[in-house]
């Protein structure tokens, strides 16, 4: 049944994404530090992708037992059944994650964790285990109640136990119901369980209607509007966490979590387009058997799930991370910050206010090269020479860096949609490489700072990327979408 999720197969993406991130950020392997015991390095390897793998079929289990009992009208049999074997593959995957996650707490090889005193003394001692005791009596409950879902009521039952032990994560690690990490702690179980349902809702329905797409005209309003709620809680619960969490705007600049919460608001601003893409262009055209809508459905999906699959592996790194951060070395703000809030972030704001008329900001329009020399001029002068850090303090001096910056991108987003686009795209790469060289010379004649090659390295490869975006059709195009991606003979990608 697994194998009906193959649009979905895109989230998988966000491994190798999640590795990157770890191993440019220097958390791929365990520090070495004299005299205190470490994790095997396998246990340090293996837990973020367990960790990324639980969090799909968590996800996967909760949309298919909301689609199936509230969402498909008579509920879905099928998808409920899903729901059950995916949560027998979420149990498998909370069994390994337990078994290693003794391994990295008790520093004891893979084999030891598998003693099984050690693990029963876990399971009933200590708050971890209890966790994870929580999670698999949860678990074990879906598996055996999803198929027994006859009306609304006992779906709710199952909703509600599902998304309790979906959101049982929360309280591991730098959580805990005490004192100040309290709002931290409900703001990221809000947050882990509205990605569920957004993530596992879509994965659901598109399996749905691959094989019943005769639902899709009463199935797809119903869900979109259902994502839409499970979106906005997304973002907000998010906002929340970060901010109890990164309590100084320089820290957004200088920590690696700081740039990990704006990569996650980029990819919010994508799902968001594409969402809005699905709201306007395949639920206004449902018809009787649901074949043009469906194919439509399945082509924005699989973008969707490859963003989607990215997020994921940007919070599971975010988790290894840790949510205190700890800036770079005197100050210095992270490249791959800058490349997100110049080139990220006003990228997903152009691209979803499309509707630029051609009359308007017209001059900018027509001179991307010059937009792209200032705005390599303003990184360098910000981040590169300082001058506004030494005239208004640390403080003060992110917040005007990261208004003017987020101006210069924006006005560099809007040149880069006009006719000289690809002329303006490749200046503005030439300018990124000299902007990533200079602020990195720059960073290292103040005292007692080290520059990353890594992460320059990864800036550098960030900011080409996303510039590169503006020439793929017709993700990027600013009036309208062209279409192969609307054309009504596309094929399902299953």
């Amino acid at each position: 049944m697994i194998n009906r999720f193959a649009t979905s197969r895109q989230l998988w993406w966000g491994i190798p994404l999640l590795l990157i991130v770890l191993w440019v950020a220097g958390s791929l392997l365990p520090a070495t530090e004299i005299g205190i015991p470490q994790a095997p390095v396998a246990t340090w390897l293996s837990l973020p992708i367990v960790r990324f793998a639980r969090d799909i079929a968590a996800s996967i289990t909760l949309g298919c037992v909301i689609v199936g009992g509230l969402v498909v009208p008579q509920r879905s049999m099928r998808a409920l059944r899903w729901a059950s074997v995916w949560a027998i593959l979420w149990l498998v995957i909370l069994i390994v994650q337990f078994i290693l996650t003794i391994s990295d707490v008790l520093a004891v090889p893979i084999v030891g964790a598998l003693d099984p005193t050690t693990m029963w003394s876990v399971l009933t001692q200590v708050d971890l285990g209890r966790v994870f005791m929580w999670q698999f009596i949860g678990v074990l409950v879906v598996v055996a109640l999803s198929q027994a879902v006859f009306s609304r009521v006992t779906a709710w039952v199952v909703v509600l136990i599902t998304t309790a032990a979906s959101l049982a994560p929360s309280f591991l690690g730098h959580g805990g119901l005490t004192g100040g990490h309290a709002i931290a702690t409900i703001s990221l179980g809000i947050h882990l369980v509205s990605v569920a349902v957004w993530l596992g809702g879509l994965a659901a329905v598109v399996a749905l209607l691959a094989i019943e797409p005769k639902r899709a005209q009463l199935t797809l309003p119903r869900f979109s509007a259902v994502a839409l709620a499970a979106a906005i809680v997304a973002a907000e619960s998010g906002l929340l966490n970060s901010s109890v969490r990164l309590t100084q705007p320089m820290l957004f600049l200088t920590t690696w979590y700081g740039a990990l919460v704006i990569a996650k608001v980029i990819f919010i601003g994508w799902l968001g387009y594409f969402g809005l893409q699905q709201r306007r262009r395949v639920i206004p055209n449902l018809d009787a058997d649901g074949a043009l809508s469906t194919a439509r459905l399945f082509r924005y999906a699989s973008t969707e799930f490859l963003i989607m699959g990215f997020a994921v592996g940007v919070a599971i790194s975010m988790s290894r991370i840790g949510p205190v951060a700890t800036p770079n070395a005197n100050g210095a703000t992270n490249l791959i910050t800058i490349s997100l809030l110049l080139l990220g972030v006003p990228q997903c704001a152009v691209l979803i206010t499309d509707r630029i008329a051609p009359t308007r900001f017209g001059t900018i329009r027509r001179y991307p090269e010059t937009m792209a020399v200032v705005a390599s001029v303003v990184c360098i002068e910000l981040f590169g020479l300082n001058l506004i850090e030494r005239l208004v303090g640390v403080q003060l001096a992110a917040l005007f860096n990261i208004g003017l910056v987020l101006l210069t991108g924006w006005l560099l987003a809007v040149s880069l949609t006009g006719e000289r686009q690809r002329s303006g795209v490749v200046t503005a790469m030439v300018m990124w490489v000299i902007t990533c060289g200079a602020v990195a010379y720059f960073q290292t004649t103040r005292p007692q700072n080290v520059v990353d090659t890594r992460a320059v390295a990864a800036a550098t490869v960030t900011g080409l990327v996303i510039l590169a975006l503006y020439l793929v059709k017709p993700l990027l195009a600013t009036k309208q979408l062209p279409s192969p991606l609307l054309e009504p003979s596309a094929s399902p990608t299953q």
